[in-house]
């Protein structure tokens, strides 16, 4: 009896110790997965959608003695795409993005001292800027921009009702601007983003009139990006 007691135990002993060893081996051939740091480095496409307004201020240079014509308010909606390459270097990011956007921003208000009505409307806008930016974390990126700016604007003078002229006129300009996106998803993220578009002062052809039209405009637009590689 003693006999089989002993085996029993050296039994139980032995299969202990070899659960044990199964464990700790198991242990050691699986290590806790390593997560890959996310990259902001490469091309991204998106879209977007926001609101634009502005001041579109013009006169007449009459030799030396200057006419104000008008000075009115714009706004409206706008949509667009963009496209860009990020470059991450640490925590730092460099990048270049170019965007297009349909807008329908406009105004109307009474001119030439009350006896026309004008109007100013920019039917599409589009940029070349850098991206200037820091992450905040691994995932939230703050970033200021800075570049070229086009947008394409449509002038019409009504006199008394009688009489309509008009123009139209692909600005070009600087824009300025900054924002935060956040990457909510290894290829998406969100952005929002506020713009200053300054296309100084040009000289416009009404039947036959020089007007000098000065044009300042803000963006503040929301989208969504997807990183193709």
């Amino acid at each position: 009896m003693r006999i089989k007691l002993v085996a029993l135990l050296a039994g139980a002993f032995g299969l202990a110790a070899t659960t044990m060893a199964s464990a700790a081996d198991m242990a050691v051939k699986a290590p806790a997965p390593y997560a890959i740091p996310y990259s902001w480095t490469g091309l991204y496409a998106g879209v977007h959608a926001g609101a634009g307004w502005g001041t579109v201020e013009s006169n007449v240079d009459l030799g030396g003695f200057t006419l104000p014509i008008s000075s009115h308010e714009i706004n409206g909606p706008l949509a667009g795409l963009q496209i860009g390459y990020n470059y991450q270097m640490g925590w730092a990011l460099i990048g270049l993005e170019a965007t297009g956007s349909w807008s329908d921003i406009k105004g109307t208000a009474p001119c030439l001292f009350g006896i026309a009505s004008c109007t100013t409307k920019t039917d599409w806008m589009a940029s070349v800027a850098a991206r200037f930016g820091g992450l905040v974390g691994n995932n939230m990126l703050v970033f200021v921009k800075g570049g070229a700016a086009w947008a394409h604007d449509k002038y019409d003078a009504n006199i008394l009702g009688l009489i309509t002229t008009s123009a139209s006129d692909t600005r070009v300009g600087w824009l300025g601007g900054l924002g935060a996106e956040y990457r909510f998803d290894p290829r998406w993220s969100a952005v929002i983003e506020y713009n200053y578009m300054d296309f100084g002062t040009e000289s416009e052809n009404f039947s036959g009139v020089a007007v000098n039209v000065d044009h300042k405009q803000h963006l503040i637009k929301a989208g969504l990006n997807f990183k193709l590689f």
